[in-house]
This record gives C-alpha cells, structure tokens and sequence, in this order.
C-alpha cells in the first residue's frame, strides 16, 4: 500500500509521454474538487468521499490531461481512502463495552460496602438466589416500587441514564461531536435512549455482574392485600432510561446556552470559577459525571465536545 503512489506516478508519467493527443477534463466539478482538495488536504477528500463524491473520470475533451491519468487518479484515491473507511465502523464497540463495564464495576464496587448485601452474597447459593431474584420482579402482582428513597429511584437513576447516554455518543461516531440543536441530535439521543434502556437492564438482571446476582435485588419482598412492596420493582427499569433521557437534554440545552454564558462571567477569580463549576454540574450531571468515569476532565467542563474523539 506505502508504494502505490510511487508506482502510479510512474505509470502517469509513461503514459503522458506515450499519448499523442492529450486531453484535459470535462467537468469543472473536477476542477473545484482539486482546488478543494489542495487548500483543505485530507479532510476534504475524506468528506467528499463519505458524501459519495465520483472519483472516476469523465470524458475527456482535447487539452492538456490524459484519460490515463485521470483513471490512475481515481484509483490512487480508491487506494487511498477505501482502507480507513474499513477500519471505522459506525460504532466502536470495544471501546464502548470497555467503558460500560468500568462504570458498572465501580457502582458495583459502592453497593458491596453496604452490609445488607454481604448475607445474600456470602451466605447463599449464588445461581439459586439470582433465579429467585428474577421471579421476584415478575411476581403478581408487579411492583412498581422498590423499597429506595425518592433521592435514589428520581434523582440518582435518571443520572445514570444520562450516563448511559453519554457513554454510547462518546463511542458512536455519528454522535461523539454533536450538540444541541444539529440537524442529527434527535437520531442520535434516540440511539442512546435504547442504549440506556439495554444498559439498565443489564444493570439489574445480567447472571454475573448485576443487582439480581450481586445482592439478589427482587428476592425480598412482601405482599399485603394485593399490594407488594420490598426489592425489586420496575421504578428503575422506566426512570433509568426515560428520566435520564429528560436530564441529558436539560444538560445538552444548558451546555448550548447557558454555559457559554457562565464562561464569560464567571472566568475571574478562584471563587468565580468555583462557582462555575459548581453550576456546570448541576446543570449537566449526567455530562460531568461521564467524563469523571473516563478521566476526561478536558471536556468536563466545556460547552462544546472536543473534535478529537472524531479519530477513535
């Protein structure tokens, strides 16, 4: 591949010498992709080629270029450009696991250090007990409660799901750079709701690293009068995704309005930018949290996501 240029060059300049009457191009449209190509480099024969621009040659008119240069021409770049767009699929998919599994590890991690979980966790059978933790969830009637607080089951999960948002635009790279108010932010926070979704169930119900496993969440419970309250209910599974698709676009629209404006007024003294801080991340949680679990603090506090996530 490193040699194709060197040997279509020489093959170009063969042929020229060989043709007796040269020709030059058709189309100006060719003309102004050269010119294009030569002030923006790359960049701009990638984006031509993504926007499916026609490398092959047009037809020829008598002037001053040979049809066998412009057909190597079309093929240097069919060379040139085909392997990269093999490489970068639509999603990184290892990069994107990885990082779900870091964020799950650590919440895991947290829940373990309370002593309510060591006595399922050490003191039963493990496959057993997550089997009984599943049934809890679909036991009738359902539950919708789980027994957590409001600042756990309204506030807390809606900011996982927002992480869980995050965390799949970071890796889709239709999305790493979008913001709020582009033409394809809709499409690409409904990719990350279905995401999110998938994520929380995961979170609760995956026979190695989840509540169900780790804890036997859904095992407990208690049934009064046809009323169920205890572990397990289906709070979590609607909240995660839904409310923290609520809380990505609130952090996404402040990113876009009100950050800019915090930047110019409070860029002074360490009191003002503390205070800046403080306010990006209430404004944008699920944000500032994502880039913590990643240790991007680069990005955590910019209104605007870097364009260098764009080569992953």
């Amino acid at each position: 591949m490193t040699r194709t240029p060197l040997l279509i060059a020489v093959l170009v300049l063969a042929a020229d010498a060989a043709v007796a009457q040269p020709v030059e191009v058709a189309s100006t449209a060719s003309l102004r992709f050269a010119a294009t190509t030569a002030s923006r480099g790359a960049e701009a024969v990638a984006d031509a080629w993504s926007l499916g621009v026609d490398f092959t040659p047009p037809v020829p008119i008598p002037g001053t270029v040979s049809r066998l240069t412009l057909t190597a021409e079309a093929r240097y770049w069919e060379l040139a450009l085909k392997p990269r767009r093999l490489r970068e699929a639509e999603i990184d998919w290892w990069g994107l696991l990885t990082q779900q599994t870091r964020v799950d590890g650590f919440m895991h991690a947290v829940r373990l250090m309370q002593p309510k979980f060591h006595d399922p966790l050490y003191h039963s059978v493990f496959y057993k007990g997550y089997r009984d933790a599943l049934k809890g969830y679909y036991s009738l009637p359902l539950r919708w409660e789980d027994g957590d607080d409001v600042m756990t089951n309204d506030i807390g999960h809606p900011i996982m799901g927002a992480v869980y948002s995050y965390t799949f635009t970071d890796y889709d790279r239709r999305c790493s750079d979008i913001v709020f108010g582009e033409g394809p932010y809709w499409s690409c926070l409904t990719r990350a709701t279905i995401y999110a979704a998938l994520a929380s169930a995961n979170w609760e119900w995956n026979p190695v690293m989840s509540e169900s496993a780790l804890g036997h969440i859904g095992k407990f419970y208690t049934c009064d009068r046809g009323r169920c309250r205890g572990e397990g209910g289906w709070t979590d599974l609607v909240m995660t995704p839904l409310g923290g698709t609520g809380l990505r676009i609130a952090g996404d629209l402040a990113r876009a309005r009100l950050w800019p404006a915090l930047d110019r007024h409070l860029a002074g003294g360490t009191p003002a930018r503390a205070l800046n801080y403080v306010l990006k991340g209430m404004t944008a949680p699920g944000h500032v949290i994502n880039c913590a679990f990643k240790a991007d603090f680069r990005n955590a506090w910019q209104a605007t996501p870097s364009k260098v996530r764009r080569t992953r």
